[in-house]
C-alpha cells in the first residue's frame, strides 16, 4: 500500500512530456514485439513452403526420369541417353537442395535413402546402356559372320556349277538352304527375345555346320579352305548369338532394378510431401 502510494506520488511528480515519452515507448515496444512475432511466423511459413516446393521438385524429376528412361529404351540413341543422365543430374541437385532445407532426423533419413536410390539408379542405367551397346554390336557381328558363311557357299556353288557336278552342286545348295534357315531362326530369336527361340537358332546353326562337314566328304579337297571359312563364319555367328543373349539378360536385369528403384523413389518422395503438408512449424 505504501509502495503504491509512493509510485503514484512519483508519477504525479513526473512531467507530462516524460509521461508521454514513456507511454509512446511502451506502445512502440509492443508494436515491435507484435511485428517480430508476425515476421517469425511468416518466415516459418515461407520456410515450410520452400521445403514443400523442394520435395515436389524431387517428385516431378523422379517421374520425368521414368519417362526419359522409357524413351531411351524405345529409341536407344545418344539424345535419349543424354536426357536420362541430365535428369539424374537435376535430381541429384534437387535432393541436395531438399536436404539443406529439411531438419528433422526422420525426413533427413528418408532423403538419404532417396539419394542412395538415385545413385543406384544411375549405376543401373549405365549397366543397361553398356548391355544394350553390347547387344547392338552383337547384331552387327551376327550379320558379318552370316554373310561370310553365305559368301563362301555362293563361291563354292558357282564353281561346282561350272564343273557340271550335279550331286555336289545339290549338296552345296542344301548347305545354302541350311544357312538361310539358320538366319531365319536367329532373326526370330532376336526379334522375340524368347529363350526357346534361341535353342532353335543354335540348332539351325549347328545343322548348317553339320551340312558343311558332310559336304566336305563329297567334293574335292580344293574347296576345303572355303568350307573352313564358312564354318568359321557360322561359329562366329553362334558366338554372336550368345553375346546377344547375355547382353539381353544383363539389360533386362538392370531394367528390373531401375523399375523397382523408381517405384521406391516415388513412394519416398510422396511420403515426404505428405509429411510436409501435415507439418506447420518444422520437419
Amino acid at each position: 500500500m505504501i509502495m503504491s502510494r509512493g509510485l503514484s506520488k512519483s508519477l504525479a511528480n513526473v512531467s507530462v512530456s516524460l509521461k508521454l515519452a514513456i507511454g509512446f515507448g511502451l506502445v512502440l515496444l509492443m508494436t515491435l514485439m507484435i511485428s517480430a512475432t508476425g515476421w517469425f511466423s511468416n518466415q516459418a511459413l515461407i520456410d515450410r513452403g520452400d521445403r514443400v516446393t523442394a520435395i515436389a521438385e524431387v517428385n516431378e524429376l523422379t517421374l520425368q526420369l521414368r519417362i526419359n528412361r522409357m524413351r531411351y529404351e524405345d529409341l536407344y540413341n545418344a539424345e535419349t541417353a543424354a536426357q536420362v543422365r541430365s535428369t539424374l543430374d537435376e535430381l541429384d541437385a534437387a535432393l541436395q537442395t531438399a536436404r539443406n532445407l529439411l531438419r528433422s532426423p526422420e525426413n533427413l533419413q528418408l532423403l538419404d535413402v532417396q539419394i542412395q536410390a538415385t545413385r543406384d539408379y544411375r549405376q543401373s542405367f549405365e549397366d543397361m546402356s553398356k548391355a544394350i551397346e553390347t547387344r547392338e554390336a552383337s547384331r552387327s557381328q551376327m550379320g558379318e559372320n552370316a554373310d561370310k558363311a553365305v559368301d563362301q557357299a555362293d563361291r563354292i556353288e558357282a564353281e561346282l556349277l561350272k564343273e557340271d557336278n550335279i550331286l555336289a552342286f545339290n549338296g552345296i545348295v542344301g548347305v545354302s538352304k541350311l544357312i538361310q534357315q539358320a538366319r531365319f531362326q536367329v532373326r526370330g530369336y532376336t526379334y522375340s527375345g524368347r529363350s526357346d527361340f534361341e535353342k532353335d537358332a543354335n540348332k539351325a546353326i549347328d545343322d548348317a555346320v553339320t551340312g558343311i562337314n558332310t559336304l566336305a566328304g563329297d567334293i574335292s579337297s580344293t574347296y576345303s579352305p572355303m568350307l573352313q571359312q564358312a564354318i568359321a563364319g557360322l561359329n562366329g555367328y553362334r558366338a554372336a548369338v550368345g553375346k546377344y543373349r547375355d547382353a539381353q539378360a544383363a539389360s533386362k536385369a538392370a531394367l528390373e532394378k531401375m523399375t523397382t528403384l523408381g517405384v521406391s523413389m516415388l513412394a519416398t518422395s510422396n511420403d515426404l510431401i505428405t509429411r510436409q503438408n501435415k507439418s506447420r512449424d518444422a520437419d
